[in-house]
């Protein structure tokens, strides 16, 4: 427990000192200038609050992207940083060419990248702007666009999640691959090559992601009618053991790599520092349930019942609890 005391606190100094932070902050301002000018060019006044969700998508990027930095122990060239921070605002405004223009993964690649837009829009423009400077800044092009189109395909299959009656095994499938591509994207714009048993171990990370994701969103999830394995369930006890379960295969796996064990356990404990969220979360779900007695039914909850704020100091504290104590 000392020792994963300490490397939460160097994984704090890291994320405050080591650069990423710096990262963020001094591409805001090319970023504004970029997004203003698509803005003018489509005759519609900025809107102040879109910017701010580019951005900040831009800024998980970069933050997520640290994560396989720390692994491989050194620091990102400045056009891995610049492709790591506009695949996080590409994220933003590529979710929503799924969502409100209908856009399919075909159309993205083969139509939209050659810029062949459908409404000329804002989103779409500002899509396309993104994704050309990922390609001008990444090694390798090949395995990003396999991904991206990955990526839009299980976007498209997750459709199914409205309004629809999966299995819990389809269910658990669209939501398992759909996370472990999208982290795999993510990889795919740094220069180094994948080490033996890599990808497999990323694939479990972006699934316990994607399921971390799904906790947090259950109220939203439910407000717009999409099936996930946490709103689905009779029993939240159930999610939470198989949530477990799959964080412990995620350590084991990357712990096998062939990385320095100072980097693994750096690189375990940024993971922890995100997962620890998840388990808050988990045990608010389960006090709810256990309080109302019977089966897990989130519909009948309130509100605060169902959000776990993370901005609450004795939430914080508990996260920062599991990933001190948590065996890694």
């Amino acid at each position: 427990m000392l020792r994963n005391f300490f490397l939460f606190i160097g994984a704090v100094l890291h994320l405050l000192f080591r650069g990423v932070l710096w990262h963020i902050l001094r591409f805001r301002k090319g970023l504004k200038k970029s997004v203003a000018a698509i803005y003018e060019e489509c005759n519609e006044p900025f809107n102040k609050k879109y910017f701010r969700r580019i951005y900040t998508y831009g800024g998980l990027g970069c933050l997520l992207n640290e994560w396989f930095i720390v692994l491989r122990g050194y620091a990102p060239s400045p056009s891995e940083a610049k492709a790591a921070f506009y695949l996080g605002t590409a994220t933003a405004v590529y979710d929503d060419l799924f969502d409100h223009y209908d856009y399919t993964s075909e159309d993205s690649l083969d139509k939209l990248a050659k810029g062949l837009y459908k409404d000329n829009s804002v989103t779409e423009k500002c899509s396309k702007l993104f994704y050309d400077i990922i390609l001008a800044n990444i090694k390798n092009p090949v395995p990003f666009n396999e991904y991206l189109q990955r990526v839009g395909f299980h976007q498209e299959e997750s459709k199914q999640q409205t309004n629809t009656q999966l299995s819990e095994s389809e269910l658990r499938r669209i939501t398992y691959a759909k996370g472990a591509c999208s982290i795999m994207l993510f990889r795919s714009v740094l220069s180094h090559e994948l080490r033996p048993g890599e990808a497999a171990a990323f694939t479990l990370l972006g699934a316990l992601i994607q399921l971390t994701d799904d906790v947090f969103d259950i109220r939203q999830d439910l407000i717009h009618h999409v099936a996930t394995l946490p709103n689905l369930t009779s029993d939240i006890r159930i999610v939470r053991r198989e949530y477990e379960q799959l964080l412990n295969q995620t350590l084991k796996a990357i712990q096998q790599l062939d990385y320095p064990p100072k980097y693994i356990r750096r690189f375990l404990m940024q993971i922890m520092m995100y997962i620890s969220r998840g388990l808050v979360c988990f045990d608010q779900l389960e006090r709810v349930q256990k309080k109302h007695g019977g089966p897990f039914q989130p519909s009948t909850y309130s509100r605060p019942e169902l959000v776990c704020d993370m901005e609450r100091p004795i939430n914080l504290l508990r996260s920062i609890r599991y990933a001190i104590c948590w065996e890694i």
